[in-house]
């Protein structure tokens, strides 16, 4: 759980950081007889990318936390030798990690840092 949890907080704050980053930064006169750019956040290629993964960052974190009481359940139950949860966790746990992993790092590689390429360099994240 430790994994999905940390997977889910790289994710949150690589989307806030490129949706600050897209709040303030400024490109392109789109409408004639303007003399302000167009914040970058305003693009829908941007919104789609960038806002669905904001849902993600939450919905990761809202399983990592199903995980932890799933995993205390476990605990109970094994102190009770009683092993009919053991499968049902393990896969769970399993799927879990790699669904919420691949999505974190395709999240973090495709949309943030194809959209906003400061993204790695304004931060101290590592992709």
């Amino acid at each position: 759980s430790v994994m999905i949890s940390d997977a889910a907080r790289h994710l949150q704050a690589a989307t806030t950081i490129a949706i600050r980053y897209a709040a303030v930064r400024r490109q392109s006169l789109l409408e004639e007889g303007t003399t302000v750019e167009t914040q970058i956040l305003d693009y829908n290629m941007l919104q789609r990318n960038l806002f669905p993964l904001v849902a993600a960052g939450y919905a990761c974190h809202f399983a990592g936390m199903h995980l932890i009481k799933l995993y205390n359940q476990l605990q109970e139950s094994l102190d009770r030798d009683d092993l009919s949860l053991l499968e049902y966790v393990h896969g769970t746990t399993t799927g879990l990690k790699y669904l919420i992993t691949t999505i974190a790092s395709e999240g973090l590689e495709v949309s943030c840092v194809l959209v906003c390429p400061a993204l790695v360099s304004a931060s101290s994240l590592h992709v």
